[in-house]
Formats: structure tokens, C-alpha cells, sequence
């Protein structure tokens, strides 16, 4: 059983004063080869991405670049540990009991849009790439779903919980048995404020060591307050009403 989760833009910041073609060497020969899933597509994509740092505004997706390239260094962290948005707040990784990290560690695959599928142990640098953004009209999502699908589809020989946001499903196409989740305020979908209660789910998850269906169906059944689950093909969808 694997669960499928996004990244978050807001990482671990920092402060260094490293000069743009040192940066720019760094990701060009950066080792890919110490990643969990292997892509030969990475290799070329990462040297894309550094090329392209004459055109900061663009990849970053903000006018004052300054502000964002001076947490770039040579440190590698921990993806789980790099992602410091709302999703990953809420699961507060850190802070969760040994088994429950443990438990994430094994089940976890998050989908970078610079690095692809990668685990939660994989170390990474502090990136910035502007969700959507596409470097020399390059289809990143499609190129990492090409080169990765045989080894997740070996990978993954159980059901899995998708956690991912819209994006990021374009990057793995699931072919076995899925659950995933709506999150439902005042009777509409979130989308974008959905990220804390993906993470809500994630938790529970850990902290019950969930790796059955059944038991997955009755922790949401108890821990959420469930409006409806509907069946369509091989993907179960649960309907969660939130209030807060």
C-alpha cells in the first residue's frame, strides 16, 4: 500500500550569498543517482532548470528573485523535512511518534514538479519552480509519467491513497485499486484549502498504522464526519464534510 502526496512551494529557508553560476553547476551536477526512483529524464530536466536561471522571474514565478535565491546552497534535506507548506505544517512530521514517521517513510511517494517521484528519505536540494511552469515548453509531468510508470506500477502491487492535488496526478496515472478523497465546506468542494485536511488524513493514517482497506474505511468512517463514498471503476471516493 503507498500513498501519493504533494509537494508544497514554501521550503526551507535559509540564508547564503552563493553566486548564480555556482548554483547553476551545482543542479547540473547534481548526483540523481542517490534518489529512490530512478529517471533518466531527471538528469536532463535539472539541467534545463539551471540553464534557465538568466530567466529567474519566470521559473520562480515572482518579481523580487533576490528574496528567493538566497536560500539556495549545497544542503540536501530530507524531502519530507524540505516542504514547508500548509500540508506539511499540519502533519508536523517531526513530531510524530516513531512508529507513525516510520510508517510514512515506507508508504510515502511525493511528486515534485523538478524531481519527480520521490520518497520521503531522498535527499534534496532547496528548489524553486513556479507550479505549472513549463522550461523551454517542456511537459514535465508527461516526460517524469513516461520515464517512472514502469517502476511505480512494480512499485506500488496494492491499492493506494491519492493525496495528490489536480496537478500532480498528471504525473502517475494509477492502475491498480485507489481511495481517494472531497473535501466538502458549506456544501462545495475546496481545491486550494483542501492541502491541511489531505494532511489531517495522512496523520491518522500514521498514527493507526492503516494498511488494509478495511481498516482504512472504518479510521475515516470514525475520525471524519463522512457525507457519502461513491465507487466509480476501481477508485473509491469518500465525501468528507469539514466545518472548521
Amino acid at each position: 500500500m503507498f500513498i501519493l502526496f504533494s509537494p508544497s512551494e514554501e521550503k526551507i529557508k535559509s540564508s547564503n550569498n552563493y553566486n548564480i553560476e555556482f548554483i547553476k553547476n551545482f543542479f547540473i551536477n547534481f548526483n540523481t543517482s542517490q534518489l529512490s526512483i530512478k529517471s533518466n529524464f531527471r538528469d536532463n530536466f535539472l539541467k534545463e532548470y539551471a540553464n534557465n536561471f538568466n530567466n529567474l522571474e519566470n521559473i520562480f514565478g515572482v518579481k523580487n528573485t533576490n528574496d528567493v535565491f538566497k536560500n539556495f546552497s549545497t544542503n540536501l534535506y530530507s524531502a519530507i523535512n524540505l516542504y514547508q507548506g500548509i500540508s506539511f505544517k499540519e502533519l508536523s512530521y517531526n513530531n510524530l511518534s516513531d512508529k507513525s514517521k516510520d510508517y510514512i517513510n515506507r508508504h510515502l511517494i511525493i511528486f515534485s514538479n523538478l524531481f519527480g517521484p520521490i520518497r520521503p528519505n531522498d535527499k534534496i536540494p532547496f528548489y524553486k519552480l513556479k507550479q505549472g511552469i513549463k522550461i523551454n515548453n517542456i511537459n514535465q509531468a508527461k516526460s517524469y509519467k513516461e520515464d517512472t510508470s514502469k517502476q511505480l506500477d512494480e512499485l506500488i502491487n496494492d491499492f493506494v491513497i491519492d493525496l495528490r492535488a489536480k496537478i500532480y496526478e498528471e504525473y502517475y496515472d494509477i492502475k491498480t485499486n485507489s481511495v481517494n478523497f472531497n473535501f466538502i465546506k458549506n456544501g462545495k468542494q475546496l481545491s486550494h484549502s483542501s492541502k491541511v485536511y489531505r494532511a489531517k488524513i495522512l496523520k491518522v493514517l500514521a498514527n493507526n498504522n492503516v494498511t488494509e482497506l478495511k481498516e482504512l474505511f472504518n479510521i475515516i468512517n470514525n475520525d471524519f464526519n463522512v457525507l457519502s463514498i461513491k465507487t466509480l471503476d476501481n477508485k473509491t471516493i469518500f465525501n468528507i464534510d469539514v466545518k472548521d
